[in-house]
């Protein structure tokens, strides 16, 4: 369990990662570009499953 914690963090992680690279795109582009909105709903869902599949490690859910 402790594996699957530690690995689940690290994606967790990455997909930050991801995301604040997202975030730093849109400011340097003016517009939008097709398709980037949905580039970070799912950064966003894969992050939040991270945190749902680390809970239910934990006994939480």
């Amino acid at each position: 369990m402790r594996l699957a914690d530690r690995k689940l963090r690290g994606l967790g992680a990455v997909l930050q990662t991801l995301q604040k690279a997202q975030a730093k795109t849109h400011d340097a582009a003016a517009d939008v570009p097709p398709g980037d909105t949905l580039v970070d709903e799912l950064l966003l869902l894969g992050r939040e499953r991270v945190d749902t599949a680390r809970d239910a490690l934990r006994g939480a859910v």
